[in-house]
């Protein structure tokens, strides 16, 4: 049987791009390797509230806790600065991914599109012109389709079958790992949560994890510890790493008497694409495509509004009757004009500079020592507030003015500008007054 859309991968890119495509009228057929959609699911727990915002029908689904409190713990040596942010609208859910995987799942059939379980996609179809024709399966298939979508993971089968690109380098992927323990119901309020709902924590260290962070979500049953490093600075076992993590003592309390249900890992692309993320006969969505953001390692919102992209850019392209690489690249100019190809520009600011540039023991330090200035009692003995802030300023401005500089969003000339002043200013008032001082 011949279809017009063929979908590789039923995560949430692969699920929403063949809920649209079928919504739009599109013969789809969805391939997962899984028994049913989430099977295979390692993703992260926690959806912002955007995502809801965005595909209004995932408000029905089975959301786990309410997340309405972020707490970010920045060790600096034996000193630590702790920041605490909340808010009674929430920031989002967390759910359990193979059960919301399946749901998501569930409107694919209901759609009209055609669900295949249990299938490995080895390989694609590609006619005498390089033009992708359907997929090749592990069963001997040979399914024919007038365009493919990949959404088949970091490790694409379909995006290295049509040669779009190799694998992730080293400096282009982190390895995440995650300990899920479970606890009763009470016990996790108790840790987790108030009447306004429950925390998440976000670890951010050297010695903590190099090149990334680590994080803690809280379900209604159970909560995962996990933990995500670039690659290339890894100097040992991911999961030695995560074993640290639980040993610290704000961590600790929370794993005490908890069971230990299951432990995973899986590599995230951290870079964005690094090649196009289309071809004849082909779009790539989600981790296939490298849709995950260098600053916070967040993925499904990616996911799941660049496989309607590709759905709509597919249908269109259909339409025309033409679905070379040169109609398909309308698909890659609207995610680069969307928040997906902004936060990829921006975090990967962020990493080059903040990650691999200062690090993140100055930062912390910096954040730390700011916090010490401001309120001064214990730290800046026999100073004033303005002294102990002199101080701070003239030990920390050129590396704080120049992450300004560089973190200023894209475009905001005048914040570039106002930078610069303050940096001048800074140096006139701060570092001038001190050579005043000197006969």
């Amino acid at each position: 049987m011949s279809y017009d859309v063929i979908v590789v991968g039923a995560g949430p890119g692969g699920a929403v791009a063949a809920k649209t495509a079928a919504e739009k009228g599109l013969n789809t057929l969805l391939i997962e390797r899984g028994e049913y959609p989430g099977q295979k699911s390692v993703g992260g727990e926690f959806l912002p509230i955007s995502i809801f915002e965005e595909f209004p029908w995932m408000k029905e689904g089975p959301v786990q806790r309410r997340i309405n409190r972020w707490i970010f713990f920045l060790p600096s040596g034996d000193e630590a600065t702790e920041m605490h942010y909340s808010r009674r609208q929430g920031y989002g859910y967390t759910v359990h991914r193979p059960e919301w995987d399946r749901w998501v799942g569930g409107f694919v059939e209901a759609t009209g599109a055609d669900l295949k379980t249990s299938t490995l996609v080895e390989g694609l179809i590609i006619d005498e012109a390089g033009c992708a024709r359907g997929v090749l399966t592990d069963k001997g298939e040979r399914l024919h389709a007038k365009l493919v979508i990949g959404a088949d993971g970091v490790n694409s089968t379909t995006a290295r079958s049509f040669g779009l690109r190799r694998r992730w380098s080293t400096k282009s992927a982190a390895l995440c790992a995650k300990f899920t323990y479970s606890l009763p119901p009470e016990a996790i309020d108790e840790r987790f949560s108030d009447e306004n709902g429950a925390e998440i924590d976000i670890l951010f260290g050297e010695d903590i994890c190099p090149r990334g962070f680590a994080w803690i979500f809280p379900s209604e049953k159970d909560f995962c510890i996990g933990i995500g490093s670039g690659l290339d600075a890894m100097k040992g076992n991911i999961f030695s790493y995560l074993q640290n993590v639980t040993a610290l003592p704000r961590v600790k309390k929370r794993v005490k008497d908890a069971k230990l249900l299951q432990y995973s890992a899986h590599l995230v692309p951290i870079y964005g694409p690094s090649e196009q993320t289309y071809g004849d006969g082909l779009l790539l969505v989600g981790d296939a495509a490298g849709f995950v953001c260098p600053f916070d390692g967040a993925g499904y919102e990616a996911a799941a509004v660049s496989g309607r992209m590709a759905s709509e850019v597919a249908a269109e392209a259909l339409s025309l009757g033409d679905v070379s690489a040169k109609t398909l690249r309308r698909y890659e100019k609207r995610w680069m004009g969307s928040f997906i190809g902004k936060d990829l520009n921006y975090g990967r600011r962020v990493q080059d500079y903040v990650i691999n540039k200062i690090g993140a023991d100055l930062f912390n330090k910096m954040v730390y020592e700011m916090g010490s200035a401001l309120t001064k009692h214990g730290s800046y003995v026999e100073k004033s507030h303005g002294e102990a802030m002199e101080e701070y300023f003239e030990k920390h401005i050129k590396t704080f003015s120049e992450m300004m500089m560089q973190l200023a969003p894209l475009g905001t000339v005048p914040m570039k500008g106002m930078m610069r002043a303050l940096l001048d200013v800074s140096r006139s008032t701060v570092l001038g007054k001190k050579k005043n001082k000197t006969p």
